[in-house]
């Protein structure tokens, strides 16, 4: 179905009587005189998609709800065409309607926005609208969810970046999912990049009638021009399922319209984000069209396969190509990940039925089926699978349930090497720039720098490491801590949390490395005692490392300039955004201001913002920041035509 072009004007539906929208039609609201916002009420007062209340106020700070979100939004478009849309289809949805409590004044509005993809029909979503526990109370619309069904009510799904960074200070609090929505706002100009007084967005937070009022002034150039069709995505599943679905996009934290087989929807694309926390693991996927769409679950009820083969949510990786089946609501249930070769490590534990080699990990017996091709290697030499014995270390590389590769390693040995990563019962250790799994058993005797410790974790990450293996475990370990240095290095994030503190250093020749601090670590700055708070992204600093763990980081408090060349993909002068792309492909997002010095790289002149085009060859000079670089210098190769 498609929405047709908008009409000249909107009408107020005569016919309708809002109790949320009671009319007001005075010359100005009593409340509103020097507001902020005082001008754009105006002019959605004036379109008469918002009116005020009978006492001539219009209440700037009263929360919006969900339902006035949707019939805000809808009204951008002209009451004919949401009429007209209400009478087709208002036998499909009265039932769900009544059985959620929304009221009947407000379901043309509500159809309109469910069969124009606005919002999505599920139950999960329609049954969140209205409070299901008390009579005629709605829930508060967020702001975040209000930008996304925004988006995708004039059309703008299709504009959705794979990369959007924001400036916001909160930009944690924000779902990772509605990010690029916010992106697309920001560029068209609805909302500001640097947010409110403290320079926050607050995704969280209900969004108020004022700043509703902004968002739709803004917007309602654009509903003008509208001609649109509704997104959808071509998704496939396994013959036994179902084939060839259209499915409409999804947003964030509201679920999806498909139904796929009465139980599971079914939807393809490439894998942008994965965040576990705890039990909870939820992922973003872009679809062929560039559509964000997101999912989550318990990791128990979600099963993973790598092509036909058992696989773990550890397997899953950014930029895996995904097929996802999930419930209502995004709970993902199964993820089959294209076929690609995966590594499985763990000891061998014999051969089964037919020609197959079993490996023992974590507790579990494996079975990967081998043949004539398959390669065998013990400690580097080429061996029959015969000369491999229990307990052996192996690592084996499978690709669409085969073996291809068995490498096998002596369970009674020596390991030298570098600690990479320390889990519950297992260290991973590397050895000849490989990485290798052991099992550490209970009863393990070990000692760092000379003393017993009692914990793996209190082993450090790149210790030197002498292990000693028997019988597939190790058995003893000494570690010594590496006393390093890292010099004129830039601070590229930090990660605070209630469990530990991190710094990401990159070193001069860009390699990043991901430093612990702990109750020792000393921070300098201009040479006086500070704290890991009083840091700042772009500061030049010198590290001293014992292993991984900062033992005192310095800076002077000066900041590192970096530089970067390539071609302007997006410019707003606007709101002082470039986003460039260097030689390697990369996008680079720039953020400039008043003391920023543009020049034109030929002549030296100096330029306006405004003179920097799409295609410009630029050479920019600035401080890295996270997410990007705050300019201090752009130099413009200006193309003449």
């Amino acid at each position: 179905m498609t929405r047709g072009k908008k009409a000249a004007s909107i009408l107020l539906c005569s016919a309708m009587v809002f109790s949320s929208f009671a009319t007001s039609f005075a010359a100005s609201y009593t409340d509103m005189s020097k507001h902020w916002a005082e001008s754009y009420v105006q002019n959605i007062k004036e379109k008469q998609i918002i009116s005020g209340y009978e006492d001539g106020s219009f209440k700037p700070d009263k929360s919006v709800s969900r339902l006035e979100a949707i019939i805000m939004i809808s009204k951008m478009f002209s009451t004919d065409q949401i009429n007209q849309i209400y009478a087709s289809k208002k036998d499909a949805w009265e039932g769900k309607l009544v059985s959620y409590k929304i009221p009947d004044w407000s379901w043309p509005y509500v159809v309109f926005a469910v069969e124009n993809n606005i919002i999505p029909g599920t139950d999960d979503f329609l049954s969140k609208i209205m409070n299901q526990s008390e009579k005629n109370v709605q829930n508060a619309a967020l702001r975040y969810e209000v930008v996304v069904y925004m988006v995708r009510a004039l059309n703008w799904e299709s504009e959705l970046g794979k990369t959007a960074v924001l400036k916001y200070k909160d930009i944690q609090t924000i779902p990772a999912q509605a990010i690029p929505y916010i992106d697309v706002m920001i560029k068209k100009g609805i909302i500001g990049e640097s947010g409110d007084q403290n320079g926050n967005f607050g995704a969280q937070r209900p969004v108020t009638r004022a700043e509703m009022a902004v968002m739709l002034a803004n917007a309602y150039k654009y509903a003008s021009q509208l001609s649109p069709t509704i997104n959808t995505d071509t998704a496939q599943v396994d013959s036994n399922n179902v084939t060839n679905v259209q499915m409409p996009s999804t947003i964030p934290s509201t679920g999806t319209q498909a139904v796929v087989n009465n139980s599971l929807s079914v939807m393809d694309g490439t894998v942008e984000l994965v965040t576990s926390v705890g039990d909870y693991t939820s992922f973003t996927i872009s679809s062929a069209s560039g559509v964000f769409h997101s999912f989550g679950n318990n990791n128990s009820m979600i099963q993973i396969k790598i092509g036909n083969s058992p696989a773990s949510l550890s397997d899953l990786k950014i930029k895996d190509k995904v097929k996802v089946l999930y419930e209502e609501g995004n709970k993902a249930r199964n993820i089959i990940i294209a076929d690609k070769e995966q590594k499985v490590t763990g000891v061998f534990s014999g051969t089964g039925m037919g020609t197959t080699i079993q490996l023992l990990s974590d507790g579990q017996v494996q079975s990967y089926v081998y043949d004539a091709t398959t390669k065998i290697t013990l400690d580097g030499m080429n061996v029959d699978l015969s000369q491999i014995r229990a307990n052996d270390q192996i690592e084996i590389f499978v690709l669409s349930g085969k073996a291809t590769e068995v490498k096998a390693y002596s369970s009674n040995k020596t390991i030298y090497g570098t600690v990479a990563d320390i889990r519950s019962s297992s260290i991973v250790i590397e050895e000849n720039s490989r990485e290798n799994k052991y099992e550490v058993a209970d009863n393990a005797l070990i000692t760092r720098n000379g003393s017993r410790v009692y914990n793996l974790n209190e082993l450090g990450i790149n210790d030197q490491i002498t292990a000693v293996m028997q019988n597939g475990k190790i058995t003893s370990i000494e570690s010594a801590s590496v006393k390093s240095r890292i010099r004129k290095g830039v601070i590229k994030q930090i990660l605070i949390s209630s469990t530990k503190t991190q710094i990401i250093v990159a070193d001069s020749d860009n390699k990043d490395y991901t430093l612990d601090v702990n109750i020792n670590t000393q921070v300098r700055i201009d040479g006086r005692r500070s704290s890991v708070n009083d840091l700042k992204l772009g500061y030049e600093v010198d590290v001293y490392l014992d292993g991984n763990i900062i033992e005192e980081i310095s800076a002077d408090g000066s900041y590192k300039q970096s530089m970067y060349v390539g071609k302007v993909v997006y410019h707003d002068d606007r709101d002082r955004i470039i986003e460039m792309k260097d030689s390697d492909g990369n996008t680079i997002k720039v953020y400039y201001d008043s003391s920023t010095m543009i020049e034109d790289i030929k002549t030296g002149n100096t330029l306006r913002a405004r003179q920097i085009y799409k295609g410009d060859d630029v050479t920019i000079v600035g401080i890295e920041r996270l997410g990007g670089l705050d300019a201090t210098r752009i130099m413009v190769s200006m193309q003449y035509y």
